[in-house]
């Protein structure tokens, strides 16, 4: 689905690089991307998606990445950034239904099948009746699952994540995330996200991808990514484990320290 072969970028204004990254998300996967604060995660996120050029290979789905159009690329894979510039006049429908634009001809108005995509994705994410509120009357946690529904009308075969659940509460985090598990479950979509909350990620994933200045540090399963030793040896943090009874998951409680 998702094949990366030594891939190296740096930015021309500063001394950060990716530093030859190579790895593979299959179909269906939950990956997590995970690191301090400037240790590349968005960097690679946007390397996947074309949006920065690189050397080294990242063929997406069929074929290598640069062979794509850009319609076709939007085809496949969507993007929820962190930050997303808001046009004021938009409603909510009309906000969602531009995530159906890649798959229309040029100059065409939406399809009823188009119509009904974006009413099935409003109602995923909750967001029925406030379907003819300007986007700007929202509050955050809103937005956040307007910029979510958009992402899924486009029928992705790659769902790309960059912080989905900063600013939300705690329930707002754990509803956005099962929305995100269970849909693309079901429709056997891969999903690549960056996240800070480590026990999110380490609940939520299929693999983890642990990133520090630029390296990629380990690739595999999360109980064997997410290890005390590599937590404080990149977090700079002690932790430990505790596990569920019952039930597979883990929580990764820090040592405090004050």
């Amino acid at each position: 689905m998702i094949h990366i072969r030594d891939v190296v970028f740096r930015y021309q204004t500063d001394d950060f690089s990716l530093k030859h990254i190579s790895m593979d998300i299959h179909q269906g996967e939950r990956v997590s991307i995970v690191g301090p604060n400037g240790s590349g995660k968005t960097t690679l996120m946007k390397v996947m998606l074309g949006i920065l050029e690189t050397t080294g290979k990242v063929r997406m789905v069929e074929k290598s990445l640069d062979e794509y159009t850009t319609k076709e690329r939007a085809r496949i894979l969507s993007y929820m950034p962190q930050f997303q510039a808001l046009s004021h006049s938009l409603t909510v429908r009309e906000y969602v239904e531009l995530g159906r634009y890649p798959h229309t001809e040029r100059f065409r108005d939406l399809s009823p099948r188009d119509h009904q995509k974006v009413l099935e994705m409003m109602e995923l994410t909750h967001l029925t009746s406030y379907a003819d509120r300007p986007l700007e009357s929202l509050s955050g946690g809103e937005r956040q699952r307007v910029f979510l529904a958009k992402a899924l009308v486009q029928d992705p075969k790659i769902l790309f994540l960059d912080e989905p659940i900063t600013y939300l509460d705690m329930s707002q985090q754990l509803a956005m995330l099962k929305i995100v598990k269970e849909y693309c479950e079901n429709k056997n979509i891969s999903v690549v996200a960056i996240m800070h909350d480590l026990n999110l990620a380490l609940n939520f994933s299929h693999k983890i991808a642990l990133l520090s200045h630029g390296s990629l540090v380990d690739y595999g399963p999360p109980k064997q990514v997410l290890t005390p030793k590599n937590i404080e040896n990149i977090f700079g943090t002690r932790v430990s484990f505790i596990d569920i009874p019952g039930s597979e998951a883990a929580y990764i409680v820090p040592e405090l320290t004050f």
